[in-house]
């Protein structure tokens, strides 16, 4: 067995726990709606299934932002999220994805969050910054930059379609290529072609609770100055986004070098597990990760793998 097949297997874990304590989280809360007031569950089971997202993201949207929600449901919902350890960082990062997909104009709900103090826009440079407990963060959509790459991306995930993955009740398709929230590794690959001279990024990065992480794809700039993250829709400073993901790098890719790489991976006959991986830019980030020494894993990933296996 391949080091990198033993750490998917630490991640499919970490993977297992986070939509555990997540399940745990969001029941405990819609056990205090229920109690509270029963129209207001049934409303939630309005919005959860009207709503065309994934049930997280309808829950801040749709109805954690509306104006009629009493402020102690917003009060327990974080009390909650504290309880289960939730990272400030995870709800920041949500904020600014659904500010940038472009589906909410109220910043009230946001505002309403303990963890961030202030959010204001320039329309000039149609950056925003949002002033937090975990420090400054400012960014752009990216609509507003790239907004021909993602009509292009967007028609090839079309052709492309879907993952297999099962449906939500509410026809939400996170498995539709089409759909970038859940498709960082195909998006970043696909930029990183329109863009070669950018650079496309495998890393492992905290997910939504201690010990919880998840694998993520996104592109850096060709100067380093700023990152480009489709799946979450922004643009930022690279120190900022650092802050706010604190990525583990697996690979780090310069655009027209990857379909050589991955030529060169596919000819080395000692790694079948190039069969195994559909995605170019995981393939390129496992790879990568076999091919260093054990001392330089160590030396690279330590810390992360012991919190990993901390749930084994």
């Amino acid at each position: 067995m391949f080091e990198s097949e033993k750490l998917c297997g630490l991640l499919a874990k970490s993977g297992e726990y986070g939509r555990l304590v997540a399940n745990n989280m969001q029941m405990e809360f819609l056990l205090y709606i229920m109690k509270k007031d029963r129209n207001l569950l049934l409303k939630l089971k309005e919005v959860l299934l009207s709503n065309s997202e994934e049930p997280w993201i309808a829950l801040h949207i749709g109805l954690l932002s509306n104006p009629s929600m009493p402020k102690s449901c917003l009060r327990k919902f974080y009390e909650v999220l504290e309880k289960y350890r939730y990272l400030e960082e995870a709800e920041i990062l949500e904020c600014i994805s659904t500010i940038s997909s472009g589906k909410i104009k109220d910043f009230s709900f946001w505002l309403s969050c303990p963890w961030i103090k202030s959010i204001s826009y320039e329309e000039k440079s149609r950056m925003y910054t949002i002033k937090s407990t975990k420090g400054d963060f400012s960014f752009v959509p990216t609509s507003c930059m790239y907004e021909n790459e993602l009509n292009v991306i967007k028609q090839i995930g079309k052709k492309k379609g879907t993952t297999g993955a099962k449906k939500l009740e509410n026809g939400y398709d996170s498995g539709s290529y089409a759909n970038f929230d859940y498709q960082c590794h195909f998006v970043s690959y696909e930029f990183s072609k329109l863009h070669s001279e950018d650079y496309a990024v495998t890393c492992i990065c905290p997910q939504a609770f201690p010990n919880n992480y998840w694998l993520h794809s996104y592109n850096i700039s060709y100067n380093g100055v700023y990152v480009i993250d489709i799946a979450n829709g922004f643009v930022m400073p690279i120190e900022d986004y650092n802050r706010l993901i604190q990525p583990c790098n697996l690979d780090i890719t310069k655009g027209e070098d990857v379909l050589s790489h991955l030529l060169q991976i596919k000819d080395d006959k000692s790694w079948p597990f190039f069969n195994v991986i559909k995605s170019p830019l995981k393939t390129l980030a496992f790879y990568h990760y076999d091919m260093l020494t054990e001392e330089q894993r160590e030396e690279k990933y330590g810390d992360l793998l012991r919190n990993l296996k901390k749930l084994k």
